[in-house]
């Protein structure tokens, strides 16, 4: 999809020493769905074209760290003890 944005002054002047602009407003829309639950971690890779490895790289640099609670790592062990059963 192509859209055009009219960019206000103030963050136009801001955004002049970017490499790529465009890159760059790609960017915040994946952060945005991503915070607003749009958009899952697998789906900001694929859009801003990343491996795995270099979105988690990346959700780090913009201070997007995984959070990984008690009650997601209960539900993991759980799989775990269900996909891989003690011998």
């Amino acid at each position: 999809m192509h859209i055009v944005v009219d960019i206000p002054e103030l963050l136009a002047g801001r955004l002049k020493g970017e490499v790529d602009v465009s890159r760059t407003v790609r960017e915040g829309l994946a952060v945005e769905g991503y915070l607003s639950g749009a958009l899952t971690r697998g789906q900001v890779a694929e859009s801003l074209g990343m491996t795995f490895y270099e979105a988690e790289a990346w959700f780090v640099r913009k201070g997007l760290d995984r959070d990984y609670g008690v009650q997601e790592l209960e539900e993991d062990r759980h799989t775990l003890n269900h996909l891989l059963p003690a011998a």
